[in-house]
């Protein structure tokens, strides 16, 4: 009866345990400043487990399809400005953690 050694050291399961707590924390303030059709695209599109599609979207908000692929395109960049600058501390080695 042994133990098998855990594939991941333990400084590293906690540092990323911590780096993706941070990464939650600024992905939710990071929506508080979206509108609310933004948010729709992050929460119901983006990240979720069963997303909708792009004309399920539109038909909610009484747009095209296009429309909505042109915001989800621009969240995306606004996404990625964001976390950049909101975890410029964090290293490219931290990074390689998440994955």
């Amino acid at each position: 009866d042994t133990l098998e050694a855990a594939d991941i050291p333990l400084e590293d399961a906690l540092a990323r345990e911590e780096l993706k707590n941070l990464f939650n924390k600024k992905m939710e303030e990071f929506a508080e400043t979206l509108s609310e059709r933004e948010r729709v695209i992050l929460n119901e599109r983006l990240v979720a487990a069963e997303p909708l599609t792009l004309q399920e979207i539109a038909d909610r908000f009484d747009v095209t399809r296009e429309a909505i692929r042109l915001s989800e395109k621009k969240l995306i960049e606004k996404i990625k400005s964001y976390m950049a600058e909101s975890l410029s501390q964090v290293t490219g080695i931290e990074f390689g953690l998440l994955g």
